[in-house]
């Protein structure tokens, strides 16, 4: 493509500017993008590029049923004319791409701005480095008088949260804005995220098969590891082959699950549940995209009554119960759900809802425990501030069993002390890390306060004192937080 372009004259032209990503990171976001369903089978995919320039990315957009471009410059579009015909030539003799040329319609040589809406697409690609506030306005109000656009790619070399226009926000507004390279949103709800670069890209388990896109995030809300699948079978290789406990003095191979405390154990555990997570989820969002109901659903009755398909769409009962398990979290082994009846009827794979299987896989043997007023989850207490059961939700610190006298005798060891043969860098970051976790996730205060004053005073029993812990609350404060007031009284009120 760039010997092409560079005959040409480049892809620069008289308005605008010149800018693109790689051709990787391109066929990555369309991939992901064409990932969003256009809504029904009987809809074809059509790909729209705004500010297209040559049309490199209508020429890779190789699982569309059709695709064209929309270019402010006439340059360009003159260029576009020759440069696509000339490539699409070259890439079908090199048996590089195999679809047939009149997918690719002709550009359209004009301003957004004069363009009262869209021919029928459904997603849109629009790498807008060169946008002014104004033009980003102007694709905000042509895509809003385009009904049939469920996926909009937003590309540019950084991307960033306070960079995405108001009206973003109100088309797709279900949409979680979080992403590095490229924010693709969706009328679904998703805003895949696409990383190009090793370097840059966050690490989380991901399920995404090869030649699919990964996800994760950068912000403190969502540091991730991805996980391929190489990965994994390297850690259930290290399993099998290590699957060992240390019982009263002896070694022993464990032949039946997974030995605990082992490095891999946890991750493996994580992956396996969260497929079946996936799958759940999955059914319940192919539901609305086959059956995109917009009769709402306040409740539904247990158990399921016959025919219930008859008088519930499924589209809309799947929208429902997304919206319900929205609030079920999980981490490791710990699940907590939030005012959801319908996790009993939904809890294994043998049990069927309204035609929708459940979730886990009836070998494990899952415990429900109820609570009334407050859910106790992981070392937080959750409970409705009002005492009515209703949001607003009142989080506070849960001093969980292993704090209670019964288990005083146990060699529980939270920290490392001050002289182990860990680096320094990771015993410095102790202090600040919990700040930071417990700052966000309690909202007393009081109790904020006194969970901080007792991570201090246990970090102080581990060797560390409290001039190199106050120092580094402080730096790791003006990093993070604006507002650092709250450390004052963390040593004022501490307990020691």
């Amino acid at each position: 493509m760039y010997s092409l372009q560079n005959q040409l004259g480049g892809g620069e032209g008289t308005v605008g500017i010149y800018g693109t990503v790689t051709t990787t990171g391109v066929a990555a976001i369309l991939v992901a993008l064409r990932g969003i369903p256009t809504g029904h089978v009987d809809i074809p995919s059509c790909l729209t590029d705004i500010g297209s320039g040559l049309g490199c990315p209508l020429l890779l957009a190789i699982d569309f049923d059709e695709a064209f471009g929309i270019e402010i410059d006439p340059a360009k579009c003159l260029k576009a004319k020759a440069f696509i015909p000339r490539c699409y030539k070259e890439l079908t003799a090199r048996n590089l791409i195999n679809y047939r040329r009149e997918k690719i319609r002709p550009t359209v040589c004009a301003d957004v701005q004069n363009i009262l809406k869209l021919p029928f697409c459904t997603h849109v690609y629009s790498f807008w480095e060169g946008f002014n506030e104004e033009n980003k306005r102007d694709v905000g109000k042509l895509l809003r008088r385009s009904p049939y656009v469920v996926g909009i790619a937003i590309v540019q070399r950084a991307c960033r949260e306070p960079d995405v226009p108001a009206f973003f926000l109100r088309n797709f507004k279900e949409a979680t804005l979080k992403d590095l390279y490229s924010l693709i949103f969706s009328t679904r709800g998703n805003a895949l995220k696409i990383f190009t670069h090793e370097r840059n890209s966050p690490k989380w388990l991901n399920m995404a098969p090869p030649l699919e896109c990964r996800s994760g995030g950068k912000n403190i809300y969502d540091r991730y590891k991805i996980y391929t699948l190489e990965d994994i079978f390297k850690l259930i290789d290290f399993v099998l082959k290590n699957n060992y406990v240390q019982f009263g003095g002896v070694l022993y191979l464990q032949l039946l699950g997974i030995a605990m405390g082992g490095n891999a154990s946890v991750f493996i555990a994580n992956h396996f549940l969260f497929s079946y997570e996936y799958r759940f989820f999955e059914q319940l969002v192919s539901a609305i995209c086959l059956d995109p109901s917009t009769q709402p659903i306040s409740t539904l009755p247990i158990p399921a009554p016959l025919n219930a398909d008859i008088f519930y769409p499924r589209g809309a009962v799947a929208r429902f119960l997304l919206q319900t398990f929205i609030w079920l979290f999980r981490y490791i082994d710990d699940i907590g759900s939030l005012n959801n009846p319908y996790l009993e009827q939904l809890l294994y794979t043998n049990r069927s809802y309204f035609g929708f299987e459940g979730i886990y896989p009836p070998v494990l043997d899952i415990t429900l425990t109820p609570h009334s007023s407050s859910l106790k989850y992981l070392d937080i207490e959750i409970g409705s501030r009002y005492q009515n059961n209703k949001t607003p939700l009142h989080s506070t610190f849960y001093n969980n069993k292993f704090s209670e006298p019964a288990f005083a005798h146990l060699p529980i060891i939270r920290y490392p002390h001050t002289t182990s043969n860990l680096s320094s860098h990771c015993k410095r970051n102790i202090l600040p890390s919990r700040f930071i976790a417990l700052s966000q996730n309690l909202t007393s205060r009081s109790s904020f306060i006194a969970a901080m004053a007792a991570v201090i005073v246990g970090l102080h029993d581990r060797g560390y004192s409290f001039g190199k812990l106050k120092r580094s609350l402080l730096e790791s404060g003006r990093r993070h937080f604006k507002e650092i007031s709250k450390t004052k009284q963390l040593f004022i009120r501490s307990p020691a």
